[in-house]
């Protein structure tokens, strides 16, 4: 588990299996993980791309080159998003039972969204997240058959703050 004041780093592989393709496209990188902070997703391969989600909002870049930037003013829904990535990659089901149906069986917790009170169309069938020390793999199914499984390794925990870098880019998402 992750507290605040903890920073969780780690490496990404992403299994993204799509409907009419014959191997699943595969990406991978770099995460960290600042509860009440934000999280930094940095894609490596098969290209460079970097999403900031803060608690202003979102920012994506790829290469040097800003793509997105949602603020929380304009869509309430990300601050919602913010911390379900940060509880469940930091595998806690509190922050999820409202929006989700928890069932947790030893290391594996399945969620399933309630419908009655997602503010935003997910398109999600269900979550499959297995836990170790930390998150090791999070499985998504999607309602048109797509699924995505991401593993997670080299993760390190750490009582420091946040580089300044990392600082800036979280303060700054979505402002």
């Amino acid at each position: 588990m992750v507290g605040t004041g903890q920073i969780l780093r780690g490496r990404f592989i992403q299994e993204r299996r799509l409907q009419g393709f014959g191997k699943p496209l595969l990406s991978e990188g770099r995460f960290t993980l600042a509860p009440g902070q934000g999280l930094i997703w940095q894609l490596e391969h098969p290209f460079a791309s970097l999403l900031a989600i803060g608690p202003h909002g979102l920012t994506q870049r790829v290469g040097d080159n800003e793509t997105l930037r949602l603020n929380v003013a304009q869509l309430p829904f990300l601050d919602t998003l913010r911390q379900v990535f940060e509880s469940a990659l930091s595998g806690s089901s509190t922050g999820l039972n409202a929006l989700f149906i928890v069932h947790q069986e030893a290391d594996v917790m399945e969620l399933t969204p309630r419908p009655s009170t997602m503010q935003v169309e997910w398109r999600i069938q269900r979550l499959r997240v297995r836990l170790g020390r930390f998150v090791d793999e999070v499985e998504i199914w999607k309602e048109n058959g797509d699924a995505d499984l991401l593993h997670f390794r080299e993760q390190v925990l750490q009582d420091s703050p946040l580089e300044k870098e990392e600082q800036a880019l979280l303060s700054a998402a979505g402002s």
